[in-house]
This record gives structure tokens, C-alpha cells and sequence, in this order.
């Protein structure tokens, strides 16, 4: 982040701000940004803060193969399969990367293997039409088939049946156990498109047709003609099938109705994939221009650049977005801002395929990069890929995998599998106990990882969430880690303290109860999106909602799902409790009001344009502000408006009631003040950086945090 020096910028605060507000004392926290709300107990406030590091993407280990690897790997139970050119299938260790198993296919491998879970199986088409069955723990076939013409897609398993497609322009379904053929569905043209399988329906993309066709008897069920070629491979998404279309468009088709519910139109050419993560949409164009779309309505969330052209999907991992560029280049993104986090060369490559992810793991298939002839081939090597110069044998705690596939003085393409670190190297965290009183720092501490949540004080100690995975647990008087738990999803929420058991959830959909003094897991549960909400407690229950779009209960001593509803879109924000109701306020603008014990929904308000940052319910009335800069009070008790405000600006962070007044960070750099009975401007106050988090201190004064890495305490 570039810095302003605060000297600068002193008085534009106090030229434009009210004098409603006097300024006690403004301290700049950290060179870097502070994204939470802070935490105030006695006479000391707890901060998150995070600075930009330096580079990641360091190489920890690279292993070979026999011929040209342009097909991503399947990644799954720890393991790592990849296939390449000369019919190689090699199985590797996904954290050591030593090699567990090979397996000779007759001809070359020019797709992704598929995989199916519940038997731990793998499926590798060739070039000649052979399809094998063999056992991801081993490499042993299980069973072998033929269709006499070339496989080069991945092949999708459901419900007992294999789905693939071939160069004769047909679907072919065979027998998960036999391998025997079951039915064939003819396109008429070459299939190129990897089917998509759910409930008993697979969705294919040809020529210029979406499709959708029985996994029973591989019957038509629908079919949607589009205005340009596409061979997609299709993303399920809800009720939806995301496809691309090839040209310029991307539609999220209704899986029922076959109808398209919405397209989004690229300004150029070349939208050739889609992918989906954090209730987002990717796809890229052949300028290179990444776009992120809300995958409810198709609605821009951010467009950024990836400064060369792509013609693969991106992929989603952790709360970034990694894509890769026809200049060889991996670029990872925050998944929420679309800031560029940092970017590794891999040497000049082109990027054949789109990312795979695992856990916290990136893996990505390029080509075109000269490996020294004098690595041996059957054991992992470790090197340089811009150098080739050997690397230290260190394997770090997140990395991102790559395969290779290498054409220089060789005299045949080999391809390879390198393995770079993606953590979070791009920021480094930080704690800061602030004295209230006279506004100055009395310590910090430094953790590995990016913390975008409000630090949690237990009666002991300080529990700190990781952009990297898990939490941390520091002793509160002599600020050391006292214990760490570890997730394989980014924290995303913020965390719940319930008498000393801490609540949180991660970007992999995973909710956790651990016990604040020994840092063991009480209990999980998992949802299929990932959890941005704050868990909220109350009466033995706990709240959240998820980006699958629903409100979930558990019993907060065992986890167990008390009931679930269905709010109509993603819910980000920290469900609110009135009463005996629990309130929860989804990102299409809704706002729903359920009995906490039973689920039943009481009232409902639908507003537009969604709503922005963290709301507040407090004296049975909840205020909450749309994107579209309008502030709300509702009656928590029967659903209807109170008032209705417009703001000067956009909201863009959490509010706070401080006595008479509502406080809304908001865009723009400045806080906004209204009166709370009537909705009235009362004042606005600027800050250097947008602001982030609002919080009373107990003694009259207000605690304001910004972006920008700057404290403020106002009376």
C-alpha cells in the first residue's frame, strides 16, 4: 500500500469534520492496514492490523515425468495424480512429493483423470480410446474398457455410472463396477466438453448447445441454443449450470427449466471457462481481463487485470483467486476486492490449463520451460524454475503445486511437477494492545498470517483467526501463543466467544467449536459454502449463515443442526438476536426474522441493492444500510420501516449506536452520524483511509479504525 504521511492530511480532518466531535488522540497502529472493529476491555483496546510482506511463490520441490503434461492433475486424499504425453500416469506425495505410483496407459493422456470418492478410484482416458479404472491408493487397474477413438475429457462418476465423451462426437456411460457400456448419447460433432453429473443429470456444453441429459438412460432432458461455439466444461452452482459460451457470454442456466435466469456480456471475445468459489463466478477473456460475478445475478463484483491474455478458468481457494497468463505468469487475488496479492513467473510458460485446487494447495499445468538434462526422472529434484539452479529441500506449511511440461535441448518434451509456496506471504499479521487513555501502543505482537477479524478476549487470554487456516491463542499478560489450532479452510468469519469455547467458521465451509484453554476441537460442522458470518450465540444454540444461503442453528454443545433456513441468498453478516428471534440479513437485500428455537419465519423485508457491512440490532429495533447508501431502522419485533435515510455516501463497514446517534463507516474516508430516533443527519467526520470498525469504549468516547492503518479516539 502506498502511504499519505499523516502530517499531510491533518488538516483536511479537522477542516471538514463537525465540531459535534472532538478529537481525544489519532495514532497510526501499523505501516499497513486495519481491517476489524477493535475490542475494548478496561483501559485497553485490542487491534488486528496487517502489513504487505514480500514476495511468495518460492519453489520447495519439483518431481518429473515422461512426456508433455498439459492436463491439470487430480488432486485428492493427499495425493497428487498426473498424466502426461507419453501415457505416464504418476502418483506423488502431495506434501513431500516424493512418488508413490505409476502406471502405463497405452497411448498419450490429453485430459484430466477423473475420480470418485467413494470408492477411491481413478479414471484416465488415452488417446486410443482406452478407459481405465485404477485404485488411487495403489495404481492398480481395476478394469479397462475401449470405444476405439480418442478420450480428451474428463471423465464424471454418479450414482454407479461412468460419464465420458469421445472423438466420434458421442457421450458414452459405462458401468462403474464392469466398465460395460450402458448407452451413448451423439452430439454429431467432436465432444470436447467435460460433463457435469448431479441428481441423476449430467450437463454438457457442444458446438452451439448447452445440454442436459438423463444419467439413467442418457435420454434428453434439455437443450439451449447459444450463439457461439463452446466446449465448456460446466460449473453447478445451487440450481444452476454455469457455462461460457466461447464468444463473449456466460450464462447461469436453470437446471429445471433448461432456461438461461441470467447472462453476463464481456465487453471482448475469448470467455471460454468459468469456475466458482466464495459465491462468485470467474471467468476471463482473451484480453486477460478477470471477472468476478455474483453467482445469484451475474452482477460485476470487481474486474481485474492479469496483464497478458489467459484463455483458463481461474480457481478459488481460501479467499483468493489464483490465475495464470499466456506469459507464464501465476497471479493471486483477494477473492473479495479483487486486489492483486502478489505473482510468480514460472520462466516464460504458457499456462496450458486452469489451476487445481486442494485445501491450500494451487496446482497449474504450463509449458514450454528448459529443465538441465541432467535431472534424473524417476525421483523428485528440486530447482529453480526461472534458473534451474537446485533449491533447499524445505517444504512450506501453504503451498501451491505446479505441473510443467519442459521443451528445450531435451530430446523429447518432459514434463515435470513443481511445488511453490502461496501462503500468505503476501501480508504478515499483527496485534496491538492500544492505551486508551493516552492513545499510544503498549505492545504487539507479530503473527505469520494476514488476521482480517477482530481479535476475541477469553478470561486468559487472546484469540487471534488466520487468513492461512486456524486460530491462535496468546496468554493475555505475557502475550505468547499459549496454544494454535489449525484448519485446512482460511478463517472468514470472525470468532464467537460462548463460555470459553470459541465458535468460528472457514472459507471451506467448515464450522468449528474448540475449548478456549486447552485449544482442543469440541466439535465441527460442515456446510457446502463457505461461513463469512459471525456465529452468534444465545440459549444454548448458535447462529450463522453461509454463502449456500442459509441460517443454520446447532446445539453449541455438540453441534448437532437444530433446523436450517433458506434465506434466499448468501448471508455474510453476523445474524442479530431480539428477544427470543433471531434476525438474519442476506446480501440480496433481504432482511428475515426466525424464532430462534424453531425456525419459523415471522416477517420478512425485502430492500434493494443489497446491504453493505456489518448491521446492529439494540432496544428491539435493527439498523442496517443498502449498498445504494439508504439506512434503515426497522422494528425487530414486527418487521415494519421506522425510517429511511440516504446517505451522502456509500456504506462500506460496520455501524455502532452511540447514544441518540447511529455511526456508519462508509466510503469516502469519512464516518457518517445520523440521529437514531428520526434518521437525520447529524454529522460527518473524515479519517485518513476508509474507515473500518466502529466501537465504544465505555467511557463516552468512540474508537474509529481505518484501512489506512490509523487509529481514532473521538468524544
Amino acid at each position: 500500500m502506498k502511504r499519505t504521511p499523516l502530517i499531510l492530511l491533518v488538516f483536511s480532518i479537522f477542516a471538514f469534520s463537525s465540531p459535534m466531535h472532538t478529537l481525544n488522540w489519532m495514532l497510526e497502529v501499523d505501516q499497513g492496514s486495519v481491517l476489524s472493529t477493535p475490542i475494548v476491555s478496561g483501559n485497553s483496546a485490542y487491534v488486528c492490523s496487517y502489513r504487505e510482506g514480500g514476495r511468495s511463490g518460492s519453489i520447495s520441490w519439483a518431481g518429473r515425468g515422461e512426456g508433455r503434461v498439459e492436463a491439470g492433475p487430480l488432486v485428492a486424499e493427499g495425493k497428487v495424480v498426473q498424466v502426461d504425453h507419453s501415457g505416464l500416469v504418476k502418483c506423488y506425495d502431495i506434501y513431500t512429493g516424493s512418488e508413490l505410483w505409476r502406471f502405463n496407459a497405452s497411448d498419450d493422456i490429453m485430459a484430466s483423470p477423473g475420480y470418485d470418492p467413494e470408492t477411491g478410484s481413478v479414471f484416465v482416458g488415452d488417446d486410443k480410446g482406452h478407459l481405465y479404472r485404477l485404485e488411487l491408493d495403489s495404481g492398480g487397474m481395476i478394469w479397462e474398457t475401449e470405444c476405439g477413438v480418442s478420450i480428451r475429457t474428463t471423465p464424471a462418476v454418479s450414482d454407479g455410472t461412468v460419464l465420458y465423451s469421445s472423438n466420434d462426437g458421442k457421450y458414452r456411460a459405462v458401468s462403474l463396477d464392469s466398465g460395460d457400456e450402458l448407452w451413448t448419447y451423439s452430439t454429431g460433432l467432436i465432444a470436447d466438453s467435460s460433463p457435469a453429473v448431479c441428481e441423476g443429470v449430467a450437463y454438457i456444453a457442444y458446438r452451439e448447445c448447452f445440454a442436459a441429459i438423463s444419467l439413467a438412460d442418457g435420454s434428453e432432458v434439455w437443450n439451449f441454443q447459444t450463439d457461439h461455439t463452446s466446449y465448456c466444461s460446466p460449473v453447478l452452482v445451487g440450481n444452476h449450470c454455469i457455462f461460457a459460451n466461447g464468444g463473449n457470454s456466460v450464462y447461469a442456466m436453470n437446471v429445471e427449466t433448461g432456461r438461461s435466469d441470467w447472462r453476463f456480456v464481456a465487453p471482448s471475445y475469448g470467455v471460454k471457462d468459468v469456475s466458482y468459489g466464495g459465491g462468485k463466478v470467474f471467468t476471463v477473456d482473451e484480453n486477460g481481463t478477470l471477472y468476478a460475478l455474483d453467482s445469484a445475478s451475474g452482477d460485476i463484483q470487481w474486474i481485474a487485470s492479469l496483464g497478458y491474455g489467459s484463455s483458463n478458468a481461474p480457481a478459488y481457494s481460501n479467499c483468493s483467486v489464483f490465475a495464470g497468463n499466456d506469459r507464464g505468469e501465476l497471479l493471486c487475488f483477494d477473492s473479495e476486492t479483487g486486489k492483486q496479492l502478489w505473482v510468480r513467473s514460472a520462466g516464460g510458460a504458457e499456462i496450458s490449463d486452469s489451476p487445481v485446487v486442494f485445501e491450500n494447495f494451487v496446482l497449474l499445468s504450463l509449458s514450454g520451460v528448459a529443465l538441465p538434462s541432467d535431472r534424473s526422472p524417476d525421483s523428485p529434484v528440486f530447482v529453480d524454475v526461472d534458473s534451474g539452479d537446485d533449491l533447499a529441500a524445505s517444504v512450506a506449511a501453504s503451498v501451491v503445486f505446479a505441473f510443467v511440461s519442459y521443451a528445450g535441448s531435451l530430446n523429447s518434451a518432459i514434463g515435470s511437477t513443481i511445488c511453490i509456496d502461496a501462503g500468505t506471504g503476501a501480508e504478515y499479521g499483527m496485534v496491538n494492545g492500544i492505551d486508551i487513555a493516552q492513545g499510544s501502543r503498549e505492545w504487539w505482537f507479530g503473527a505469520s498470517s494476514a488476521n482480517h477479524s477482530s481479535p476475541v478476549l477469553g478470561a486468559s487470554g487472546i484469540a487471534l483467526g488466520s487468513t492461512a487456516g486456524g486460530i491462535m491463542f496468546l496468554d493475555r499478560r505475557s502475550v505468547q501463543p499459549v496454544w494454535f489450532f489449525n484448519t485446512t479452510g482460511a478463517l472468514s468469519s470472525g470468532i464467537c466467544n460462548d463460555s470459553e469455547n470459541l465458535v468460528f467458521g472457514t472459507s471451506l465451509g467448515e464450522v468449528y467449536s474448540v475449548n478456549t484453554l486447552s485449544g482442543s476441537e469440541n466439535w465441527s460442522f460442515s456446510t457446502d459454502e463457505a461461513v463469512f458470518s459471525i456465529p452468534v450465540s444465545l440459549a444454548g444454540s448458535v447462529f450463522f449463515g453461509c454463502d449456500d444461503k442459509k441460517l443454520y442453528c446447532l446445539d453449541i454443545l455438540n453441534g448437532s443442526l437444530i433446523w436450517q433456513a433458506d434465506c434466499g441468498s448468501r448471508v455474510r453478516q453476523a445474524p442479530l438476536v431480539s428477544g427470543s428471534s433471531v434476525i438474519a440479513v442476506a446480501t440480496n437485500g433481504s432482511v428475515l426474522c426466525f424464532d430462534s428455537q424453531l425456525g419459523n419465519l415471522l416477517w420478512q423485508v425485502d430492500m434493494s441493492n443489497g446491504f453493505s457491512g456489518e448491521s446492529v440490532c439494540e432496544d428491539g429495533f435493527l439498523y442496517t444500510a443498502s449498498g445504494s447508501g439508504k439506512a434503515v431502522k426497522i422494528d425487530a419485533a414486527t418487521g415494519s420501516v421506522v425510517w429511511e435515510s440516504q446517505l451522502p455516501v456509500e456504506p462500506n463497514g460496520p455501524m455502532v449506536l452511540l447514544s441518540g446517534s447511529l455511526a456508519i463507516c462508509s466510503k469516502g474516508s469519512r464516518v457518517v452520524f445520523l440521529d437514531s430516533t428520526s434518521g437525520s443527519l447529524q454529522s460527518e467526520y473524515w479519517t485518513v483511509g476508509d474507515p473500518t470498525g466502529l466501537t465504544e469504549t465505555g467511557t463516552g468516547s468512540v474508537l474509529i479504525s481505518t484501512d489506512a492503518g490509523v487509529l481514532y479516539s473521538l468524544q
